[in-house]
């Protein structure tokens, strides 16, 4: 008897931590989706930020080319 529930006992706390391990690999898995996710929508916005640089630098380029040359 003593056996038996100690086999229970066992089996229980097993699958607990089963339960347990597999509740934080969902969670984490989420948690990567959500920052891959958010690092896409930083690059495009790095993306957007740094063709706006270029043609400000382009069009002070332009303008000082202007004044210098005419």
């Amino acid at each position: 008897m003593r056996w038996l529930l100690s086999i229970v006992i066992f089996a229980f706390l097993w699958g607990g931590m089963e339960v347990y391990y597999n509740t934080t690999l969902v969670r984490n898995s989420y948690a990567v989706q959500r920052l891959e996710s958010r690092i896409e929508t930083i690059e495009k916005e790095n993306g957007s930020l740094k063709r706006k640089i270029s043609s400000h630098l382009s069009l002070r380029e332009l303008e000082d080319y202007a004044r210098k040359e005419l």
